[in-house]
């Protein structure tokens, strides 16, 4: 019979190795008893809260739920935002985003947080190391899972960290890495929720222990197993994990320096590029199945990008933003903003749905993608890789800048030509 690896009474309670909310699908009832399984859900939750963000843009289905699930919540300028699925949409006004356009909302780490990774870790030991975790050598680290000691335990790892844990097999999985380090015996972990967020962890010192590895792969969109893990097991000691000291100044730097938004901010753009990525699959085949029909090609180009008009709009409001700025070492040039933000304006009042102007901006802005997709396509096929440098860099910007622009402009020297008269 196993017993709880906190008390030592019976462990019948069947635990979620990894969260269940975040797509954690293998549970285990020979590691907590119902007391320390109950008060440790706590930790499950506060994680979970903080991930909630990417739960849902990755469509993440819980294990007690039979679908995935948006997640909805008003921002500090009252707007009613749902996040789902690789999109962000705003109820008012109706728009539809990418998922890096809001970060504001996110409220990663602090103590419970880390404590909370810290949870999932010693579970995961529990699980593959059950008679090393029993060890009185982890009486520490258990004191800090139940709230008796402060965190000298687990911190955030930068970016270095994340480019070399082995590759995930699976799209946004989770990693976790359990590693005991040579002649030292310290047992260490990596935690790497949707491979951008990574934490390490000291769960304590057993000399006698030989050095080894364990790497789980979680996939977080797998149904059900037993599909959705892969172990891999070594005789070594793999990533050279140190606990940084002192560890709270490590924390401290680690916000000061921008790491954790820099984590954030490139999991957010691989969640992007994703989504384009799925979108666009099907825009390319069809493309590349009329390239050599000049009419054909023609229409179906104006069919791709009316279904992708959205990023259409997002290069247009980019313009709207940044001309202003540019322009702004101009005499008189204070209310360029009010007509450059014509170019993307919604407006309910229109058939069309936006502003006249922005009716126009797009019109000029698909000719000239038009354009210069017929060109490309003429000398090759295209791939995603195409579709996203012209629809979500600054190379799209910088090319249906001047035929978008240069009417606005015209007509904006005309008039400083007739007042000035």
């Amino acid at each position: 019979m196993r017993t709880c690896i906190m008390c030592g009474e019976k462990a019948a309670s069947r635990e979620h190795v990894f969260p269940a909310a975040l797509g954690g699908r293998r549970t285990n009832k020979g590691i907590y008893c119902s007391h320390h399984n109950n008060a440790f859900s706590k930790h499950a939750a506060k994680i979970t809260d903080q991930l909630r963000h990417f739960n849902a843009l990755l469509a993440v289905r819980p294990d007690h739920s039979k679908s995935a699930k948006p997640h909805q919540f008003t921002s500090e300028r009252g707007e009613q935002i749902s996040v789902f699925n690789g999109e962000i949409r705003r109820s008012n006004p109706p728009t539809v985003q990418g998922p890096g356009m809001i970060t504001g909302h996110l409220e990663l780490g602090g103590p419970e947080a880390l404590r909370a990774v810290g949870y999932i870790a010693l579970t995961f030991f529990a699980q593959h190391y059950p008679d090393e975790a029993r060890l009185p050598a982890f009486n520490e680290f258990k004191a800090f899972i139940e709230y008796e000691t402060a965190n000298e335990y687990v911190w955030w790892e930068g970016l270095e960290t994340d480019a070399a844990l082995p590759p995930n097999p699976f799209l946004f999985g989770h990693t976790i890495m359990l590693m005991v380090s040579p002649g030292t015996g310290n047992v260490k972990a990596l935690v790497s929720f949707f491979q951008g967020m990574t934490f390490g962890v000291h769960l304590g010192s057993v000399p006698s222990l030989a050095q080894h590895s364990t790497t789980i792969f979680i996939d977080p969109h797998a149904e059900y197993p037993p599909d959705d893990i892969k172990v891999q097991a070594a005789n070594s000691c793999l990533l050279d994990v140190r606990k940084p000291e002192p560890l709270q100044s490590h924390l401290e730097r680690m916000v000061r320096e921008n790491v954790v938004t820099d984590g954030i901010s490139n999991l957010l753009n691989k969640i992007n590029r994703w989504k384009f990525e799925t979108k666009a699959a099907p825009a390319v085949r069809r493309l590349n199945a009329v390239r050599t029909q000049p009419s054909a090609l023609r229409q179906e180009l104006e069919v791709v990008l009316s279904e992708m008009r959205s990023y259409v709009f997002q290069m247009l409001n980019y313009l709207a933003v940044s001309m202003p700025k540019q322009l702004s070492h101009i005499p008189g040039s204070d209310g360029f903003a009010e007509i450059f933000k014509e170019i993307a304006t919604l407006d309910k009042s229109q058939n069309s749905g936006v502003s006249p102007l922005t009716k126009y901006s797009i019109i000029n802005a698909m000719d000239a993608l038009i354009e210069e997709m017929e060109e490309a396509l003429q000398e090759k096929e295209i791939d995603a890789d195409y579709l996203w440098r012209l629809l979500r860099t600054s190379y799209g910007v910088g090319l249906i800048g001047p035929k978008v622009l240069a009417p606005i402009l015209a007509e904006l020297i005309r008039q400083a030509k007739a007042g000035s008269r």
